[in-house]
């Protein structure tokens, strides 16, 4: 066993450094997986139900923060990425046989929450149509 103590700089240059040191199958591995990362936000356009801005209640330190994150509706889940810039979403939230309620919130306008059998979510929209598009096409794909 080696302790080694390196600072962020040397350690991320070694990480890197890693891939391309790799055999010939590990290496095509990591650009494979490298290939999937960077295909994945245009696998989820393409068979999209619904695309926009929306904005989500996360508890961070305890307490409770509204984000603006993308949002792409495919599938049983709703994708979020924190720009549009991301190819990977960071995190989703799963649909399939959710319930789809509108929701009072002091701070925030058109507001609406979904509960699944995990936990619920809260979302805010930018105006009462966006709401009412994304409340209908959550229930279109709701099953």
């Amino acid at each position: 066993k080696i302790d080694l103590k390196l600072s962020p700089k040397i350690y991320k240059h070694l990480t890197k450094t890693g891939g391309y040191m790799a055999p010939p199958t590990a290496q095509k591995a990591v650009e494979q997986k490298h290939e999937e990362i960077e295909n994945q936000r245009t696998k989820l356009m393409a068979g999209n139900k619904k695309f926009g801005l929306i904005t989500v209640k996360r508890k961070v330190n305890q307490e409770d923060v509204w984000q603006k994150h993308i949002c792409i509706l495919n599938g049983a889940y709703m994708h979020f990425f924190k720009s549009s810039k991301d190819q990977t979403s960071a995190y989703n939230y799963y649909i399939r046989n959710a319930k789809v309620r509108l929701y009072d919130d002091e701070k925030m306008k058109y507001t609406f929450m979904i509960s699944n059998r995990y936990n619920t979510a809260h979302f805010s929209c930018l105006n009462q149509k966006d709401m009412d598009n994304w409340i209908e096409a959550l229930t279109d794909q709701i099953v």
